[in-house]
């Protein structure tokens, strides 16, 4: 069982607890468990249990149960509480902006125990007589609840990917003379996925359907078998015979309206064509998957797809986070990872002093940090540490240390963290005075929107570009795949006003730094070249990128 595992059955646990109003101790010891065992930078189940003790929040009872959920694969209290719980609350812990205390004082005063119970009540109004709910309260859970409703059975795409990988393994091992492929999103790399697709390849079509329908796939139309899961999206198979495998490779991938536009491009038979020979029967490029999602990847010619930034252009890492703030490693061990994966530099950005719930840096504890990076950078080769800051944009859109003090960073991303309530005209102005700002040479997940969970704040897009173009100043790709923000549909608008794409992380941890492959999927849709790509520049390059301004 992994730490994220662990973690999330002991922070359920207090959750649960917290409802139901028990020790406020247990409640607290429970959730500092599940702190520290997501925070661990190096699985539960690789450390000597003699040494469990010293991990900070792993008292004696809380070890006692690690070894019973290790034993039994799960954890009876937990299970106690699960039994007597309407399903619907745990629904209702996993919306934004609903902690225990008050899912409990609608529970226990209206009633209320799922997502759609408190949905009803809201447009009723029967929150606003209840003290803490008034009426911006009553709106902000009914966004909050249609859009956790729309979103519940789609899968962030990283999720998505791995339930695939167990579903053909799965099909694999039953089904070991089949071919079977991801197609649809999964095979696209979309942002979010509410259905996972393959195409199942066999000579034998009866023995295949027989199979689907054996194992309750319900046929859909005529070469698609579709089956219902439980808490996640549908699963669809497609099916072909191993002579139209290409043509019904990419029909199966998709969308329709890129499928239908390259048939429509040649008159020629396609049915027994590789999928690479389609493509150049209709007189195109062989388009990569990721970028069907973008019709204007019909225009492109040969050039521009082998053109795309992919991992190998990648020689720094930028964005990450160390233990100094919210992240699990150190800052040697965050390099050294870095070295290891062949990037030359890390522009290391911990959250800066205003962001006191991810143990934002103080300027004492920034200076202590540079102290670190010169004395790790005297024993590098070929490797240098950078010092850099996720600074807080404020409210009025200033950055959070003075103008002085930020000069001694070699690079500043500019980000926003709180106060996202506010108007697409005053959220514009806050992040471009941000940008204006000297010390700024990337702007930040520009929207701060979390996928499937959280909106982006309002914002202007094209007045954000401009204004990074006017100052020099890159933006952020976050690939983070609850993010993935900016959204891939406005590089083209980048493109056109000469802006420098930053693919970031925001690594929390060295396990983090991988997270990089879905914001490079996501700059292939909007058609990225390597040359506007500032991972991809030299050391020597991007400190002269830093020093601009």
């Amino acid at each position: 069982m992994t730490n994220k595992e662990l973690s999330k059955m002991f922070q359920l646990l207090a959750d649960i607890m917290e409802i139901y109003g028990e020790n406020v101790y247990k409640i607290r010891s429970y959730s500092n468990a599940a702190f520290n065992l997501n925070r661990l930078s190096e699985p539960l189940t690789e450390i000597p249990m003699n040494k469990w003790k010293d991990i900070p929040g792993l008292g004696k009872a809380i070890i006692q149960k690690i070894e019973s959920i290790m034993e039994k694969g799960e954890l009876d209290l937990l299970n106690a509480y699960l039994l007597k719980t309407p399903s619907g609350i745990l629904d209702l812990i996993q919306i934004k902006g609903l902690g225990p205390k008050k899912i409990q004082k609608l529970w226990k005063e209206l009633g209320i125990s799922s997502p759609v119970e408190l949905l009803y009540a809201c447009k009723e109004n029967k929150l606003s007589n209840i003290k803490g709910f008034g009426l911006k309260t009553q709106e902000k859970f009914q966004q909050a609840i249609e859009l956790y409703l729309q979103n519940k059975n789609k899968l962030h795409l990283h999720t998505a990917l791995q339930e695939a990988a167990f579903l053909m393994n799965k099909w694999n091992l039953a089904h070991p003379n089949y071919e079977i492929i991801p197609c649809g999103q999964l095979r696209r790399k979309s942002q979010t996925i509410d259905k996972l697709e393959f195409l199942a390849i066999h000579d034998d079509l009866n023995e295949l359907i027989q199979n689907l329908e054996n194992s309750a796939y319900e046929k859909i139309k005529e070469g698609y078998y579709e089956k219902e899961i439980n808490d996640g999206p549908p699963v669809g198979i497609y099916i072909s015979s191993t002579t139209e495998k290409g043509l019904n490779l990419l029909k199966s991938t998709g969308p329709q309206s890129f499928y239908k536009a390259v048939i429509k491009k040649s008159s020629a038979r396609f049915k027994k064509e590789s999928e690479i020979n389609i493509f150049k029967k209709a007189g195109l490029p062989y388009i990569y998957p990721e970028c069907r999602e973008n019709l204007k990847s019909l225009e492109a010619d040969s050039e521009t797809m082998e053109n795309l930034i992919s991992n190998e252009d990648f020689r720094g890492l930028i964005h990450c986070h160390s233990n100094y703030s919210d992240g699990v490693n150190k800052l040697k061990d965050m390099a050294e990872a870095c070295i290891e994966m062949n990037y030359e530099y890390m522009l290391i950005s911990d959250h800066s002093k205003t962001a006191f719930y991810a143990n934002g840096l103080s300027e004492e504890s920034i200076l202590k940090q540079h102290e670190e990076i010169d004395r790790l950078n005297e024993n590098f080769e070929n490797f240098i540490i950078l010092k850099g800051i996720e600074s807080d944009i404020l409210a009025d859109g200033s950055l959070d240390y003075d103008d002085d003090f930020l000069k001694k960073f070699d690079g500043v991303i500019a980000s926003v963290h709180s106060n996202m309530q506010l108007n697409e005209e005053k959220s514009t102005a806050r992040l471009i005075k941000a940008i204006e700002h000297p010390a700024t040479r990337i702007l930040g997940h520009l929207t701060g929107r979390l996928l499937l969970s959280r909106e982006g704040y309002p914002v202007n897009h094209k007045k954000i570009i401009e204004a990074c173009a006017k100052n020099n100043v890159a933006i952020e790709l976050n690939a983070n795949p609850y993010r993935l923000d900016i959204d891939w549909k406005w590089l083209d608008y980048m493109l056109e006003n000469d802006v420098w794409l930053s693919v970031n992380p925001d690594a929390h941890s060295i396990e983090g730094i991988e997270d990089t492959i879905y914001g490079i999927w996501m700059a292939r849709k909007g058609l990225w070249p390597r040359e506007k790509l500032l991972n991809a520049l030299s050391v020597k390059d991007f400190k002269n990128f830093l020093k601009i301004n």
